[in-house]
């Protein structure tokens, strides 16, 4: 990922507390961003490839997304959010890795000014393996996402709560799980902190969608017998 660029002045939408994001100017901005990521599909699709200042274009417009306030459903009206929904599905089509390098771009950015320097969360050691933190796009209050360092990508990733050494599922690759962690972590989720580990595992669910839809996912109190909280869908 060679594009240069730093997190903006302009602070996106507050998590909590803020006005729900609706209108006709931010359905016209969404438009906008899916009109320009439809261009960009159609030229990959005559070129059979993406150019860099198309892969640069990609990452712009995840960094916007998330500096506006719509990668944060809770905060968007359905109008809002079903395009919203359209804009990230189409990035992910064209060019996942960019578009996920973009969102935690600047989520890791919001976080971190949000936190401050002295409170960004450190390393962890979790069955006697290294964890670092990593931005993630969701609303946790107080929850962090660790991803196992010097994983090798090769094999399937799980998703632990390490609170109750819990496995909530193992998919088939990096960005599935993270986009899982996230979701987990976040008010609708549920959960307290959550690992990504590396594993040789078949995987539970090929796709965040399927895991979403299979039905009630239970927290530790829930697993213990304490009542479920049900999720909502993202």
């Amino acid at each position: 990922m060679m594009t240069e660029t730093r997190p903006g002045n302009t602070r996106r939408v507050s998590d909590k507390n803020s006005v729900c994001i609706k209108g006709w100017r931010h359905l016209h901005t969404l438009a906008g961003m899916e009109g320009r990521l439809m261009a960009i599909a159609a030229a990959q699709r005559v070129r059979g490839h993406l150019t860099a200042s198309e892969r640069t274009e990609i990452a712009f417009i995840g960094i916007e997304f998330v500096r506006v306030g719509y990668s944060i459903r809770p905060a968007l009206n359905l109008s809002c959010a079903m395009l919203a929904i359209s804009v990230e599905q189409l990035a992910w089509q064209i060019d996942a890795r960019e578009w996920i390098w973009a969102v935690d771009y600047e989520s890791g950015a919001w976080q971190t000014a949000q936190e401050g320097d002295d409170n960004v969360p450190e390393n962890i050691c979790y069955g006697g393996i290294e964890y670092q933190p990593v931005p993630h796009r969701s609303d946790a209050v107080d929850a962090s996402v660790y991803v196992q360092v010097g994983a090798s990508g090769k094999h399937c990733f799980s998703v632990t709560e390490p609170g109750c050494g819990r496995q909530v599922a193992i998919l088939p690759s990096m960005y599935m799980a993270r986009h899982l962690a996230s979701y987990a972590v976040s008010v609708n989720g549920g959960l307290g902190d959550v690992l990504i580990s590396e594993t040789s595992e078949k995987p539970t669910h090929m796709s965040f969608d399927a895991w979403l839809t299979d039905g009630l996912h239970l927290s530790c109190d829930a697993a213990a017998g304490a009542p479920a909280t049900p999720r909502i869908r993202a």
